[in-house]
This record gives structure tokens, sequence and C-alpha cells, in this order.
């Protein structure tokens, strides 16, 4: 029952935080982000240069291909991400338990890196470390 609460407030947090970074770069306060927006922002934190992973990640998030990701969208891709991550631990943990594979629930190969990085975006995740 611990885990349960706890996952709660975790999720909680991260619904919470997931809201604030989405208001933060809704600038125009429209309801909803262009891709733009992102650019601007990834710029902004000095990584301007990753404009072709941004854009791969807006048009995975953009699930209406309409130009906009809504708060809806993100909620949507927030929820894979979850779902996968959620995945991979309970893997590792398997692993773990039976023959001795990735302790504390870590991935155990950069196979683990690349479905987390596709997620968003289904199948054929990008490379570990790679663009």
């Amino acid at each position: 029952m611990s885990s349960t609460i706890s996952g709660t407030i975790n999720s909680n947090s991260a619904s919470t935080l997931a809201s604030s970074l989405f208001d933060k770069l809704d600038t125009k306060k429209q309801g909803y982000i262009e891709q733009a927006d992102l650019k601007a922002a990834v710029g902004a934190v000095g990584a301007a240069g990753e404009t072709d992973t941004t854009s791969e990640a807006f048009k995975a998030i953009d699930t209406d291909s309409d130009g906009k990701v809504t708060k809806s969208e993100r909620s949507v891709a927030l929820q894979k991400v979850g779902d996968e991550l959620s995945a991979q631990m309970d893997q590792s943990r398997v692993a773990a338990a039976t023959d001795g594979g990735a302790a504390d629930g870590a991935p155990a190969d950069a196979a683990g890196a690349d479905a987390v990085a596709g997620a968003v975006g289904g199948a054929g995740g990008a490379p570990a470390g790679g663009k």
C-alpha cells in the first residue's frame, strides 16, 4: 500500500511539474505549444543545435498533426513515457531476481535507453547517445 501512496504522490508531482512547464512554454497563453515555442525553449537552455531532435519530439507529441501540442496531447505523451518506464523497471526487476541482471531497476543495456527515448514516438527510438 505504501508504494501506491508514494506512486500517487510522485505522479501528482510529475503532473504539476508538467503543467508548469507547459505553461512556461505557452508564452502567448494560447492553450497550446507551437514548434517555435519548443525550439525557443531548447535554444534558451543552450541546445539550439538539437533542432532535428526537437522537431521529431514535437511531431511525436502532436498526434493530430495540427502544428500545436495541447495539454491533452502532452498528457498522452507523458502517460506513454510513464508506461514505458514502468515496463522497463518491471523487466529489470525480473531480470535481477532471476539471473542477477541489472540492479536497482536500471535498464540492463543500451536497448533500455532506446526504448525510453522512443516511448513518445513509438517504435524506432533514437540510438542511445546519438541524434
